[in-house]
């Protein structure tokens, strides 16, 4: 299809250098033609015919995204193609988003796959009191009573699926 354009064959023989953001999203099928579509288009055997490709992204966060395969995706560093085409990388480990240490070593520990029981009980705490806020707010009732007494219950996690059938009563536990 690509070949079919002469607007895309121009763009892709002027290119110099391709900088794709999000690689984590980028299907390695897809990633493998792309790098195959430089090459012919170029008409050279050089990784992405030469093109210098700058990556950016965090595979922690977003998978590929496939549109019409059945079959299991494949992160762009899984392609044949990747140890060709990448030759060095830099990783950034300043975290800028989060201020609190704490939180943003958690955080690290979750996106590697490895949260601890507290982290797991504090994440639960934070969306208890959340939500128990958004329930106390307006009916006169004390958040913080709320939150201690949801505390003090066998580390279960009361659900709910509107106000209403928190504050009769009927919420179901979930054994943490």
């Amino acid at each position: 299809k690509v070949l079919k354009s002469k607007k895309a064959v121009r763009r892709w023989r002027a290119c110099r250098v391709l900088l794709i953001d999000e690689i984590s999203m980028l299907d390695g099928d897809l990633f493998e033609k792309l790098e195959h579509v430089a090459k012919d288009i170029r008409r050279d055997s050089r990784p992405f015919g030469g093109i210098q490709v700058i990556l950016c992204g965090d595979f922690h966060q977003l998978p590929p995204v496939c549109y019409g395969k059945p079959q299991a995706k494949k992160f762009a560093f899984q392609s044949e193609c990747w140890d060709r085409v990448v030759k060095e990388t830099i990783e950034l480990t300043t975290v800028f988003r989060q201020r609190n240490r704490q939180f943003s070593e958690l955080l690290g520990r979750i996106r590697r796959g490895a949260p601890t029981p507290d982290d797991i009980h504090t994440l639960r705490m934070c969306s208890s009191q959340a939500r128990i806020q958004r329930i106390c707010e307006g009916s006169g009732r004390n958040p913080a009573q709320e939150l201690r007494a949801l505390e003090e219950e066998e580390g279960g996690v009361a659900l709910a699926g509107c106000h209403r059938e928190v504050e009769g009563g009927e919420t179901r536990g979930l054994g943490g």
